[in-house]
């Protein structure tokens, strides 16, 4: 929450926003819902917690990230997603999916940029632009309506500690 992609939003304008952080510790702040996520329960946090209509998603959970987008059944207009950085652009790979995934301060989290940018068009998105953490993906009924517009090629990688423990999946 401290680094948070979308906490500016709410001191931007008329933003209404929703946090789901699995630490306790955000408990009782504005807008906080207090869950682990996984791609079994994404679908019925949105609903359960009235959060039907988004617009702009960002997922950042350092582990089950592409697997959580992937099960998602909402359709936001603007996707900000992190990729793990520290494998090649070229791959195409995603950790494996372990519902109790807890990130170790390492490089076995999330999926490649490759990975992201398939299933972005997969679930009709456009990526129009990354950086050295991030990917912007617009929902492509709205690319129309945006512009100018990048080819999304990151502008650097640059890495986490290369020791993870865990099965990567080619995709």
């Amino acid at each position: 929450m401290d680094l948070s992609n979308t906490r500016m939003l709410e001191t931007m304008g008329n933003w209404k926003l929703f946090f789901i952080e699995g630490n306790p510790k955000f408990k009782g702040q504005k807008d906080v819902i207090i869950s682990f996520i996984t791609k079994d329960n994404i679908n019925d946090l949105i609903k359960d917690n009235n959060m039907g209509n988004i617009n702009v998603l960002s997922i950042d959970i350092d582990g089950n990230d592409y697997w959580v987008w992937e099960a998602m059944e909402c359709k936001p207009e603007l996707v900000i997603i992190e990729y793990n950085n520290s494998i090649s652009l070229t791959e195409c790979r995603a950790i494996e999916y372990n519902a109790e995934h807890l990130y170790k301060d390492d490089d076995y989290f999330g999926a490649t940029w490759t990975a992201y940018k398939k299933l972005g068009e997969k679930k009709g998105y456009h990526l129009v632009d990354s950086n050295r953490l991030n990917m912007f993906f617009v929902r492509q009924d709205l690319i129309n309506k945006i512009s100018p517009i990048r080819d999304g090629l990151p502008h650097t990688v640059c890495g986490h500690p290369h020791n993870s423990i865990g099965k990567w999946i080619e995709l």
